[in-house]
């Protein structure tokens, strides 16, 4: 019987091996521009902390003002 050797595909320059095939580099930019998006979503993140803080607070007051006037205090 005769063995036929299979060629495994070659790494193309600049890949490095993941253990699941090859990945490129990031580049610095992509890096930079990835650390820019998670500052925003962070940011935003942040916003909405305040924004359903701040109405809470809105909330609470008028429940508190329709209490008064139905005289359930």
């Amino acid at each position: 019987m005769q063995s036929t050797s299979v060629a495994k595909p070659k790494a193309k320059p600049g890949a490095k091996a993941t253990g699941k095939g090859f990945a490129r580099k990031s580049s610095p930019e992509a890096t930079e521009s990835f650390h820019d998006e998670i500052a925003d979503l962070r940011q935003l993140e942040e916003e909405n902390a305040r924004l359903r803080r701040a109405l809470g607070e809105k909330l609470r007051s008028e429940n508190g003002v329709l209490r008064k006037r139905l005289g359930l205090n």
